[in-house]
């Protein structure tokens, strides 16, 4: 056929595909300068894992807490023109996940990356928060 795969699809549906970074650190401060390193490369969005900070064991509210600071200082460091992504590597269960939600929200997030494992608990998630993206790559159980 010698055409391009999105031809035989249906045609172009946008130029220019979203890419974004991942930045990480020890703690907020550390964090925010990664993510104003990579703002200075050129970068519009950065993402970065939902971590405790508290060494080899998750604890999930120490999580929600250090999580809700990270995010705090990247935004304070970036401003509201660069767009940020927090990955949740499915570690929260429903509380925990409409915890962060809700106290994330005033720092506007691009979106929340997988965070919750069973997609059962989806609905009880979005019903009382809806303002971000809380889906992800995991296709099933």
């Amino acid at each position: 056929l010698n055409v391009p795969v999105y031809n035989l699809l249906g045609g172009l549906v946008r130029k220019k595909v979203v890419c974004y970074p991942h930045i990480g650190g020890a703690n907020p401060e550390q964090i925010a300068e990664n993510a104003l390193k990579k703002v200075s490369e050129g970068w519009k969005f950065v993402r970065f894992g939902l971590g405790d900070a508290g060494g080899n064991i998750f604890e999930p509210s120490r999580a929600v807490r250090n999580g809700i600071k990270f995010f705090e200082a990247v935004r304070n460091a970036v401003g509201d023109d660069i767009e940020i992504c927090l990955d949740i590597h499915t570690r929260l269960d429903p509380h925990d996940t409409i915890t962060l939600c809700k106290a994330l929200e005033q720092y506007n997030p691009y979106f929340l990356e997988d965070p919750i494992r069973k997609h059962k608990y989806f609905s009880s998630v979005t019903k009382t928060y809806i303002s971000t993206d809380c889906s992800g790559r995991a296709l099933c159980d």
